[in-house]
């Protein structure tokens, strides 16, 4: 391989290594969060309602911290931070209380802790599609899918027109629900918006993109957010707690650390057990056989052996006085006895060097 094919060849590697660092590294940010100013924040939303005179709260507590059945609930997702304890039946309380939950679902419901609220509010799921495919542009195509909706019960005249991404799953809507927007295609008639009572509350299900920054200034999203303004009351509390914002007193005076405690010291405990494992001496100790040195005299043995094994005594005492007969010319010709082992050869060669016959 030439050196500009080798260098061509790292940089399609390394270019490739930067691309799928790129697509496969999740988003970081505070989806759905009444302070995030991207497109899939929730700040325009808050700032309408601001603006429209509502009374907005933005909790940076659990949702145990707020009375019970005082306004709107907002529960966008996903979240950023973990389901505390007590928090589910503080949100039943809210409910049976006469309160009023907008839960705003995600795109894939993957999160433990929406199933988990979903599941406290009655809802089931249904899964639609499977994860995005591999190829990139397909996953291109995958990740640019939009859906229209179809407005459907509760409106006075011409519903607005609204568009979502593509969803991966949605939750059911029960039965007996107000269904506000539906989604068809191909036979597919999926609830999206639908609204329905919860012990002696009331339940509004929606997507979250349709209150996104993203999707907030198109009319139709506007007006629904009007809607929902008008029939949903003037006292709204946005959950911000769960996307990352604690208040600092409640924060210092947080939970145990024991167990964070007790997961650094098994980690501690596994890199001394790591450490004492390489340490420790694979096997009982060796040496190496250090390598037999060489003589001519173990040479010869070692051929004497392989004529042995051959049987070549006869054929080396032929041998044997056709050579002293060259270097001697002198001596008396002897006729070659049938040699069948090592001491006949033996004593033919004595009588070779003495010049006796046999």
């Amino acid at each position: 391989m030439s050196r500009r094919a080798l260098a061509w060849g790292c940089a399609a590697m390394a270019a490739a290594v930067v691309l799928g660092t790129l697509v496969a590294v999740p988003r970081q940010g505070a989806d759905a969060s009444a302070l995030a100013a991207d497109s899939r924040g929730w700040l325009a939303a808050r700032r309408y309602l601001e603006r429209r005179g509502a009374a907005v709260t933005l909790a940076d507590a659990p949702l145990g911290a707020a009375p019970p059945g005082a306004g709107t609930w907002v529960l966008a997702f996903p979240w950023q931070g973990r389901l505390g304890d007590g928090e589910l039946a503080a949100l039943t309380a809210h409910l049976r209380a006469g309160g009023t939950v907008l839960l705003a679902y995600s795109r894939t419901l993957e999160q433990y802790q929406e199933q988990t609220v979903l599941e406290t509010l009655g809802l089931d799921t249904r899964e639609l599609q499977g994860p995005p495919p591999l190829v990139p542009w397909r996953w291109w195509a995958y990740q640019r899918r939009t859906w229209v909706l179809e407005g459907a019960d509760g409106w006075d005249g011409a519903a607005p027109e609204l568009a979502v991404p593509a969803r991966r799953a949605v939750p059911r809507s029960p039965a007996g629900a107000e269904v506000l927007y539906r989604w068809r295609d191909a036979g597919v008639d999926l609830p999206l918006i639908f609204s329905y009572s919860f012990h002696r509350g009331r339940v509004v299900a929606l997507p979250a993109d349709v209150l996104a920054n993203g999707y907030l200034l198109a009319a139709g999203h506007a007006d629904l957010l009007e809607s929902l303004r008008r029939w949903l009351g003037e006292e709204w509390r946005f959950d911000e707690y769960h996307h990352g914002l604690v208040d600092p007193r409640s924060a210092a005076a947080g939970g145990s650390t024991f167990a964070w405690d007790l997961f650094m010291l098994h980690l501690a405990l596994f890199y001394a057990l790591g450490f004492l494992g390489l340490a420790r001496r694979f096997g009982p100790p060796w040496r190496e056989a250090a390598a037999a040195a060489g003589s001519t005299a173990a040479y010869l043995r070692q051929l004497g052996a392989l004529h042995r094994e051959l049987g070549h005594h006869r054929a080396a005492a032929r041998l044997l006085a056709e050579r002293a007969r060259r270097l001697d010319p002198a001596l008396p010709e002897v006729p070659v006895p049938d040699v069948t082992n090592d001491a006949e050869l033996v004593r033919f060669a004595r009588r070779l060097t003495r010049g006796a016959s046999p």
